[in-house]
């Protein structure tokens, strides 16, 4: 019999966190699950680390050229087997109950296309987290044509029939093409959030995101794509983006001053002050430390 769940893994450079990933899984209190892990051209010992695994059968195991994580990601869908769909990064880690819950809230409600929980930074304690508690639940269209409520999707839990209804992820939109799947799953159906932790993310500097100038042109790609024809919508999604990146480039600009390279602090500063001036203004009054 096909699994319930199928867990996808797009593995790229990251063969010192994969096995630590895969372990979170295999941990599931929830069982009837298949992993399969989509190698996209990575040109690290990657295969290596796994060939164990898929010589005992654990995983199901795909090697490709690379084509980027929502390539891979697509890949994954095209070979599940499951009705569920969950989605991990290759260095991120799920809490042990993650699958169960996520599984008893899709299996109640046949309306539901997607749940999702908390997602907290690796070794971050719970009530130290600055995301809010009450994230949209519902028909929430209308919050995703704003902003991305969801971090990662390996917070998730999807129907499968949704997302091959839709196309899966856009190919072209590399960087948030999460985003831009939540938003046409959200003109589908129904999202529901649990305040549980289902992710804990681990941030180095090899994390996708941390290409930020990379990520902004990709979401205003999303904006242009979704909300071009709509001027309010368009104005508020435009705002969210360079709010979010200018954020992430004082971060920058305090990691790079603590380094002493004073050239990339100057270049962060300047790049979000093009963003958002008012940002800039008010976190250098706190001389950029909150």
């Amino acid at each position: 019999m096909s699994p319930v769940i199928s867990v996808i893994v797009p593995a790229y450079k990251h063969g010192e966190y994969i096995l630590d990933t895969l372990n979170s899984v295999f941990a599931q209190t929830y069982r009837d699950f298949e992993i399969i892990v989509i190698n996209d051209g990575s040109p690290d010992n990657t295969a290596d680390i796994l060939r164990p695994l898929v010589d005992s059968g654990r995983i199901r195991y795909f090697d490709q050229p690379n084509g980027g994580q929502p390539f891979a990601r697509n890949r994954g869908l095209n070979e599940a087997k499951g009705q569920y769909i969950a989605y991990l990064d290759d260095d991120d880690l799920w809490p042990p109950d993650k699958l169960q819950w996520q599984a008893a809230a899709l299996d109640s409600d046949p309306d539901l296309l997607v749940v999702y929980g908390k997602c907290v930074n690796l070794g971050e304690r719970p009530e130290d987290s600055t995301d809010p508690d009450d994230f949209p639940t519902g028909m929430i269209y209308d919050d995703f044509c704003i902003s991305n409520h969801i971090r990662s999707p390996g917070q998730s839990l999807i129907r499968a029939g949704a997302l091959r209804a839709i196309g899966g992820f856009d190919v072209e939109i590399k960087g948030a093409d999460d985003w831009d799947l939540w938003i046409r799953l959200a003109k589908k159906g129904r999202f529901r959030y649990e305040n549980r932790i289902a992710l804990h993310c681990r941030n180095h500097d090899t994390n996708a995101s941390s290409n930020l100038w990379a990520m902004y042109m990709n979401c205003m790609r999303v904006v242009q794509k979704h909300f071009g024809y709509e001027r309010t919508r368009y104005r508020l999604a435009r705002g969210h983006v360079k709010r979010y990146v200018a954020h992430g480039y004082v971060e920058a600009v305090k990691r790079h001053a603590g380094s002493g390279r004073r050239a990339q602090a100057l270049k962060s500063l300047l790049i979000a002050w093009m963003l958002d001036p008012a940002l800039v203004f008010r976190r250098a009054r706190k001389k950029l430390v909150s």
